[in-house]
């Protein structure tokens, strides 16, 4: 499945991409369903190459309250590998289920510029590929992954394409409450 989501911020693109680099374990607070972005490594190749991994964990309020005893924290956590290249603020991103490591992949890449009418403001491009593959979950018979299949693309979906969409969002209101944010509005 493809996401392709597309934003204008009344912020500078580099602006946009340094809170989106230097301030994004901040964003959650700004992101629904999203508990937490926790920073586990970061690896500098270069001053203009980066690539860190962050644990993301959902907001366990999510799941129903009767359901939260028999569910382990863990199952709502992704691993994001980031390769960010400052030079063209550009990161490209590969998320992992923490639990069920062959579960599913996302791949994709946020574009960070400037938008066409006058390149003060920021267009922020958003593109990823979901594959599941639920074959590979442990003890569960390949006639029946195929039949689970859709419920765990419209699970993982209701996860990654919310945050994924909102990242611009939440760039917009840390940097609003972040005085030292000017807009270019």
């Amino acid at each position: 499945m493809n996401i392709f989501l597309e934003e204008r911020l009344a912020y500078h693109p580099d602006h946009v991409y340094e809170i989106l680099w230097k301030r994004f374990t901040d964003l959650p607070a700004h992101l629904p369903n999203v508990e937490s972005i926790t920073e586990l490594s970061s690896h500098d190749h270069s001053e203009l190459h980066q690539q860190t991994e962050h644990r993301w964990c959902a907001d366990k309020a999510v799941v129903p309250g009767f359901a939260r005893p028999f569910i382990k924290p863990n199952v709502f956590q992704w691993i994001g590998h980031a390769d960010w290249r400052h030079d063209i603020r550009q990161v490209d991103f590969h998320f992992l289920s923490d639990v069920f490591k062959d579960l599913y992949e996302c791949k994709g890449q946020f574009l960070v510029g400037p938008h066409a009418e006058d390149g003060q403001h920021t267009h922020i491009v958003i593109q990823a590929r979901l594959d599941i593959f639920p074959e590979r979950l442990p003890g569960v018979p390949r006639w029946l992954a195929g039949k689970v299949g859709n419920l765990i693309e419209d699970l993982l979906m209701d996860r990654i394409e919310p945050s994924l969409a909102a990242l611009p969002h939440a760039v917009t209101l840390y940097a609003s409450q972040n005085a030292s944010a000017p807009t270019f509005a």
